[in-house]
């Protein structure tokens, strides 16, 4: 079992958050995009992530304790109409 703290147990008890992937990709052209998952920008440490441009979907993750690898399959759709 994973150990959680009591104010993360009262965030998820709470019903009151929301999940979204963050992505930053980085051609070999040059220049950073910043995507994510979520419905509307989204702007973490000084990053804004943008919900346009590109749709993501992606494979279930798995959680364990210890050192173990896993594959997560990423299907990324871009809307070239939007940058």
């Amino acid at each position: 079992m994973i150990a959680v703290s009591a104010s993360l147990q009262a965030l998820i008890a709470s019903g009151q958050f929301s999940r979204a992937d963050l992505y930053t990709i980085t051609p070999v052209g040059g220049g950073v995009l910043t995507w994510t998952s979520a419905d509307i920008d989204l702007t973490v440490n000084g990053v804004t992530y943008l919900h346009t441009g590109a749709r993501f979907d992606r494979g279930q993750l798995h959680l364990v304790r210890g050192l173990e690898t896993d594959t997560l399959d990423v299907t990324i759709n871009v809307n070239p109409d939007q940058e």
